[in-house]
């Protein structure tokens, strides 16, 4: 079968494609096009975006607001998702 081949141990297991795509890949090729906004004015600084960002790039700071690394942000959007105050947005990445 082209799915399965035989392993050292002369198990038939499935053949595995060489490389994977993910989200997480996915979201790397919009790392220069998008970013994650917080809204301090509203944030509760639960610490829920903290949890989810792939990339460690949203932090509570001095457990006031959250407050996102624009050069670490890749602009994946679980961070906006998950905030139950709905004060994450990600937006266009603007050029200087």
């Amino acid at each position: 079968k082209k799915c399965c081949m035989k392993s050292s141990s002369g198990r038939v297991v499935p053949k595995r494609p060489t490389t994977y795509r993910t989200r997480f890949d996915e979201a790397m090729v919009m790392k220069q096009t998008k970013r994650a906004v917080v809204n301090r004015e509203f944030c509760v600084a639960c610490g829920s975006c903290q949890k989810v960002c792939p990339v460690g790039a949203i932090r509570v700071y001095k457990g006031l607001y959250a407050q996102t690394d624009e050069a670490r942000c890749i602009g994946c959007g679980r961070c906006a998702k998950e905030c139950p105050a709905s004060v994450i947005t990600v937006e266009a990445r603007h050029e200087n």
